[in-house]
């Protein structure tokens, strides 16, 4: 029992069931749902050759790439926004850059090896949709 102003207020001994499990079970829904979302934003999309239109974030955005066989392969966005990459193998940063792409967008070009996995991570100031074209020397993909 509590008292407040010097009156004595029974606290309910019953406890409302449903609306308990409800609640329970809402709440879990929406950890859970929160745990997905958080996990699939921190895991990197898979890059293919050819053209990828890829969203970005106003932070860095991972991306793999495992080359079928060895070649020399560019990486390079087409768009309006300044973006910058990194490409890395095994946590080794192989090659930066900036703006040797078209306008304010990154290119990077490096021999890559076949069956490796490769970490692109791209920088953008602001969150925005560009295309992202993977290619390789013999062949270059645009289309």
């Amino acid at each position: 029992m509590e008292t407040t102003d010097n009156k004595v207020t029974p606290i309910p001994k019953k406890i409302n069931t449903p609306a308990l499990i409800l609640t329970l079970v809402l709440s879990l829904a929406f950890l859970i749902a929160g745990i997905v979302r958080v996990a699939a934003a921190g895991a990197p999309q898979k890059l293919s050759v050819g053209r990828n239109t890829v969203t970005l974030g106003p932070k860095d955005t991972e991306f793999t790439f495992t080359p079928a066989r060895s070649d020399t392969y560019t990486f390079t966005t087409f768009g309006n926004y300044d973006t910058t990459a990194t490409l890395y193998r095994n946590k080794t940063a192989l090659f930066y850059d900036d703006d040797s792409g078209i306008d304010l967008n990154f290119s990077i070009t490096l021999r890559c090896t076949g069956g490796e996995t490769y970490t692109l991570k791209i920088h953008s100031k602001y969150a925005c949709t560009v295309e992202l074209t993977v290619f390789t020397e013999e062949k270059r993909y645009f289309g």
